[in-house]
């Protein structure tokens, strides 16, 4: 169990997806506001039906052996659902989760690696365009753009 930052999160789970046997799933939290819906956000993401039993008994019996990350992306709004990752941990001894959040979790075994804030141009004097997007906060800010319209230029 890990809390670390959303592009941080992505690049882990991205390097470690092929060498895990059942893969890494993203589910963004950002939306969710109520704590009792994280199992059923999670079993979403992991395209599951939970059936009459319920999203959180169907993901501990999904998961159980499988070698599984979870990322959970903005896990601050919805803090008090910790208790669902701590069974599901408890559930699945292969199951590895990376949580970004604000704030720790709280669950026994987890890591907390804090994330700087990206550097920022210098607002006084902006560079030229092709060193702006050298600078980490205005890449990211471009990438982001680019996978929602790819037909933004590059440089």
């Amino acid at each position: 169990m890990a809390t670390i930052g959303s592009a941080s999160a992505l690049r882990v789970a991205a390097s470690l997806a092929e060498r895990l046997s059942d893969g890494a799933y993203f589910v963004a939290l950002d939306t969710l506001r109520e704590p009792d819906l994280l199992a059923a956000a999670i079993a979403a993401a992991m395209g599951l039906k939970s059936g009459e039993e319920g999203p959180l008994p169907a993901l501990k019996s999904h998961l159980g052996e499988r070698e599984v990350l979870l990322v959970l992306d903005n896990f601050e709004q919805i803090a008090s659902a910790a208790d669902v990752v701590d069974e599901l941990l408890q559930a699945a001894p292969r199951l590895r989760v990376l949580a970004t959040s604000r704030a720790p979790l709280g669950l026994y075994g987890e890591s907390e690696y804090p994330v700087p804030p990206l550097d920022l141009p210098d607002q006084a004097r902006l560079p030229l365009l092709e060193d702006l997007l050298a600078v980490e906060s205005v890449a990211l800010f471009a990438s982001r753009a680019r996978a929602v319209k790819p037909a933004l230029p590059h440089r």
